[in-house]
């Protein structure tokens, strides 16, 4: 799924820490090239780091490379099952 608009705003997580992704309306299904993959990160990493300045969300630096890390490792299990 291509999420145009990924961004802080549009993660949630509830009190049993399950994260879910909402706001789909721009979202399409479709091949996922690389470059699909990197605008979606850029723009999370983005949003993130806008919310840490204006509200003072605490993410550090060490906080994307252990999301990269888990999402990397994700994407090369599903990789693996398909």
């Amino acid at each position: 799924v291509w999420h145009p608009d990924l961004n802080i705003q549009n993660i949630l997580v509830d009190n049993k820490q399950k994260v879910w992704i909402i706001d789909f309306d721009q979202a399409k299904i479709i091949t996922l090239k690389q470059r699909h993959r990197m605008r979606m990160l850029e723009r999370l990493e983005r949003s993130f780091m806008k919310e840490h300045v204006r509200h003072g969300i605490i993410w550090t630096d060490q906080n994307w490379r252990d999301f990269m890390h888990f999402y990397t490792q994700s994407l090369s299990q599903k990789l693996i099952q398909n």
